[in-house]
């Protein structure tokens, strides 16, 4: 009975050490961060330079859930471990899903008709 009670408050410390959890510890991690921002600010950016602005918001929505879906399914693909100390890709497919469904929710539900064609600008 000792043995299975250190394994509890074993797995409770290490719970509750983790203070620095959300920090980017190996430089492979803080280039993998930098080349998913790259990859998502410059659809962004010509996202912007290209649209209408009614019509941008709508747009980084897809794009975001679009990158989220794809940064998901690497991290599926990879292994990644999901309670890791650093930033894993996990992490980047959740910060982006909760972009793109923050940016749908703050979209009009005309603008969005107006980029899928379905509806004229008035």
């Amino acid at each position: 009975m000792r043995p299975k009670m250190e394994r509890r408050m074993a797995h409770l410390r290490k719970a509750r050490d983790r203070g620095d959890r959300f920090s980017v510890q190996t430089p492979t991690s803080l280039s993998l961060l930098a080349i998913l921002t790259a990859l998502v600010g410059a659809p962004t950016l010509l996202l912007v330079w290209l649209l209408q602005a009614a019509q941008v918001l709508p747009m980084f929505s897809l794009v975001s859930l679009a990158a989220a879906g794809a940064a998901a399914l690497l991290a599926w693909r990879s292994g990644a471990e999901r309670d890791s100390d650093g930033i894993t890709l996990w992490d980047v497919a959740g910060a982006l899903a909760f972009f793109g469904f923050a940016a749908g929710m703050l979209s009009e539900s005309t603008h969005v008709a107006q980029l899928f064609g379905l509806a004229t600008a008035a």
